[in-house]
C-alpha cells in the first residue's frame, strides 16, 4: 500500500511525454472526501522531436514546493540525433554532482527486409541432468553469415552474458547456438535473446582488426518462460529443547535475559544438503529480515537466540545456492523458557540424548548412569531410566554415561 499512487501524465502537441506528477491519495474522513498529497514531479524537456533533459524532483511537506533531486542531459554526438550522450546528475546541498560515467545510446532505422535477416528465435528448458540447469537455444540470424555477430544473454531483464558466434556452442547442421545459465534460482524466469552485429566485415584469417569494431543491437527475440521449480529441503520437528539465564550490565541496569535454543531436523542427509547447494541455516525470530543466528555446518541442528517478547514467531530460514526453504513456524513464550531454565539437553557420542532437568536425569533405553561428587566419590546411580537427585547438596558433580560398551563423562551444577 505505501508504494502506491496516483500519476497525472502530460503530453505535447506530438505525444511526447512532457510531466509526470505522482501523488498519494487520502482519504480526510472530517470532510468526507479524498486529497492528494503530492510526492514527485518529473519533466521532460525537448529539442523537437530529440529528448534534451529529464528532471525528478521531491516533494516537500514542509516547504510545500518540489526539489531538485536528480537530473539527465542528453547531447547529440557531433550532431547526430542518433547516437545520443547521456549524462546523469544528483542534486544535494545546493549543487549538481555527477553520478556516474556517460553512457551512450544509439537509435537506428531498419526495413522489413533488415528485420528478416537479424530475426531469431529463441527455446529454453531445464537441463534433464542437472538440478536447476536452463539450456537456451536460439536460431543463427541471416545477418550473422555476412557481419561479425556477438548475443547477449538475458534472464528476466538482466544481462548474464555476452558471446560471439564462435564462442556459443554451435550445433551447425541446424543452425542453433546453445547457452547454460547453471544453478538458476528456483521459480518461473524469462529469457531473450539479444544479436549485436559490428560495422566491420569478417577479416581473413587471424589478421586482428585495426581498432575495435562498433556494435549494433538490431533485433530482441521473443520471451522464452522457464519454470526452473526446486523442492529445496526445508527443516522439521522444530522445538524448543533448552533454556538459560545470564546477568548482563552494570550498576543500576543488571537484568537477567532469557535464552533459548532450538533444535529441529533435516529430511536429508549431508551429503544431499551440499548437493542442493546448501549454504546456511538461519535462525529467525518475529520474522525479522535479520537472523538471529547461523550455522554454515549442515550437520549442526540447533541454535540459541534471546527472546524477550511474550510470544515469539520462530522458524528456520534454510539458504540454498537455488533459493530459500522454510521450516513450519513454532510459537515460544516467556513461560516457555523459564519453565526450561536448568535443564540440559545432551547428546552422547553414539548420539542418544539424555535430559538434566534440576533434580532429575532422564536416561534412554539400555544406558546406565553413575553420579560422582567432586571429590570422586560416588553418590548417585541410575534406576530404571532415571536417576534422582534429590538427595544431593547444591554443587559441581560428574555424570558418567556407560552405552554399549562405551562410557562418555558429563559436568553439571546443582544449585
Amino acid at each position: 500500500e505505501s508504494d502506491k499512487y496516483t500519476a497525472q501524465i502530460e503530453y505535447d502537441e506530438n505525444y511526447n511525454k512532457v510531466q509526470e506528477l505522482h501523488a498519494k491519495e487520502l482519504y480526510n474522513e472530517e470532510f468526507g472526501l479524498t486529497e492528494y498529497l503530492p510526492i514527485q514531479l518529473e519533466t521532460w524537456t525537448y529539442d523537437g522531436d530529440v529528448l534534451k533533459e529529464y528532471n525528478r524532483m521531491r516533494y516537500n511537506a514542509e516547504t510545500y514546493d518540489f526539489e531538485p533531486e536528480k537530473k539527465t542531459v542528453y547531447t547529440p554526438v557531433n550532431g547526430d540525433t542518433n547516437k545520443i550522450m547521456a549524462n546523469d546528475s544528483s542534486y544535494f546541498a545546493g549543487k549538481w554532482y555527477s553520478e556516474s560515467f556517460p553512457c551512450l545510446y544509439t537509435y537506428g532505422e531498419f526495413d522489413e527486409e533488415t528485420l528478416e535477416m537479424t530475426k531469431i528465435e529463441v527455446a529454453a528448458e531445464k537441463d534433464a541432468e542437472a538440478i536447476n540447469d536452463v539450456k537456451v537455444q536460439w536460431t543463427v540470424p541471416m545477418m550473422a553469415f555476412s557481419m561479425q555477430s556477438a548475443f547477449a544473454i538475458y534472464r528476466d531483464g538482466q544481462a548474464l552474458d555476452t558471446l560471439g558466434l564462435m564462442d556459443c556452442i554451435v550445433d551447425y547442421d541446424n543452425f542453433i547456438c546453445q547457452y547454460v545459465d547453471k544453478q538458476v534460482k528456483s521459480g518461473s524466469h524469462d529469457y531473450f535473446v539479444l544479436p549485436l552485429f559490428s560495422s566491420a566485415e569478417f577479416l581473413d584469417g587471424d589478421e586482428p582488426a585495426a581498432t575495435e569494431p562498433e556494435w549494433s543491437h538490431y533485433y530482441a527475440s521473443d520471451i522464452a518462460t522457464v519454470d526452473a521449480t526446486v523442492e529445496l529441503p526445508a527443516a522439521t520437528n522444530l522445538r524448543l529443547t533448552s533454556a538459560r539465564t545470564e546477568r548482563v550490565g552494570s550498576g543500576l541496569d543488571v537484568h537477567d535475559e532469557l535464552y533459548g535454543t532450538i533444535a529441529w531436523e533435516m529430511p536429508v542427509g549431508t551429503e544431499e544438503l551440499e548437493r542442493y547447494g546448501f549454504i546456511s541455516n538461519d535462525l529467525m525470530l518475529d520474522k525479522f529480515r535479520l537472523s538471529e543466528a547461523v550455522t554454515d555446518a549442515p550437520e549442526t541442528t540447533s541454535l540459541e537466540g534471546n527472546f524477550y517478547n511474550d510470544v515469539t514467531d520462530v522458524y528456520i530460514l534454510t539458504r540454498y545456492v537455488y533459493g530459500k526453504a522454510f521450516s513450519e513456524h513454532i510459537s515460544v513464550a516467556l513461560t516457555d523458557l523459564k519453565g526450561l531454565v536448568g535443564i540440559q539437553q545432551v547428546s552422547t557420542a553414539s548420539g542418544t540424548e539424555f535430559t538434566i532437568n534440576g533434580r532429575h536425569i532422564a536416561l534412554p533405553g539400555n544406558a546406565s548412569a553413575t553420579v560422582f561428587n567432586a571429590a570422586g566419590v560416588r553418590v548417585a546411580k541410575n534406576a530404571g531410566n532415571g536417576v534422582d537427585l534429590t538427595t544431593l547438596a547444591p554443587g559441581t558433580y560428574v555424570l558418567c554415561i556407560e552405552e554399549n560398551g562405551t562410557v562418555s563423562g558429563y559436568k553439571f551444577s546443582l544449585k
